[in-house]
């Protein structure tokens, strides 16, 4: 502001005449730019009563940097119960649909109950793979985020 001023008064822009300027004032403009989006609504209450009853899964990566084994995806699973988490690394975004459905029967087995629902963002690598058959078969429902709202799945983002 403090510029803008300098310049009317000295009459270095042609036409910057009678233009008043307020003190600690955000222009249309910088309010935008500095405007923040309103956050979501934190869950206070616990929608679930046991263990494996919906998970929450998401793929990151590429990472920037390849682990040693040559692993550029991450692959994270969370338990809306407990919270429990399981990582996996994958070499490539294909290695998803083998290590769910491992990771599925094995965890069934493991701990004698039933998964009832899989949560996780509207990406591809969940919808157009064979993965909702196989889900089917287990007889598991598996619910989307909206696309582009990672705050919808806040639990395994920021895992």
């Amino acid at each position: 502001m403090r510029n803008l001023v300098k310049l009317q008064k000295n009459k270095h822009i042609l036409g910057l005449t009678n233009v008043i300027f307020q003190k600690d004032r955000l222009c249309s403009a910088c309010q935008v730019g500095q405007q923040v989006g309103a956050s979501h609504p934190a869950k206070n209450i616990l929608t679930t009563s046991r263990p494996l009853k919906l998970l929450h899964m998401d793929l990151f990566g590429p990472i920037a940097y390849v682990s040693i084994g040559g692993n550029k995806y991450g692959l994270v699973i969370v338990d809306d119960f407990s919270r429990f988490t399981w990582v996996f690394f994958l070499q490539d975004k294909s290695e998803v649909q083998g290590i769910v459905k491992k990771f599925i029967r094995r965890a069934q087995n493991e701990y004698e109950l039933k998964i009832k629902n899989m949560r996780s963002d509207n990406g591809s690598k969940f919808r157009n793979t064979n993965i909702e058959e196989f889900l089917d078969e287990e007889g598991i429902k598996h619910e989307f985020f909206t696309p582009y709202t990672p705050q919808q799945n806040g639990i395994v983002e920021r895992k």
